[in-house]
């Protein structure tokens, strides 16, 4: 990763790290989609999402009936858990930086 405190590390730069759902799961990242309507919280399951799909700047629909609503997608690296709920990045924030392809 490179940095020394995780806590300062922003949004694209976590992005840059761990782009696809395999490297989220393999470095223990937890996922959640919040809806924006009905404040519905849905775990995303990892191991579930094909490997290289890439979760950044995606919404979700939300499961719930009758709600039309998209949900946000949010993620805690596996170093930010001691955090509690500051720790959670959210993903479909449409103002993050393109990838630097390496």
């Amino acid at each position: 990763m490179g940095a020394v405190n995780p806590e300062r590390v922003n949004a694209g730069e976590w992005r840059e790290w761990y782009e696809s759902a395999g490297q989220m799961l393999a470095a223990g990242w937890e996922v959640v989609g919040r809806c924006e309507a009905c404040d519905l919280h849905v775990g995303v399951r990892l191991a579930r999402v094909p490997p290289e799909r890439s979760l950044w700047k995606q919404t979700l629909r939300c499961p719930r009936w009758r709600c039309e609503a998209r949900m946000t997608i949010l993620g805690r690296p596996y170093q930010l858990r001691h955090l509690g709920p500051r720790g959670w990045i959210n993903m479909t924030a449409t103002d993050l930086p393109p990838i630097r392809r390496r």
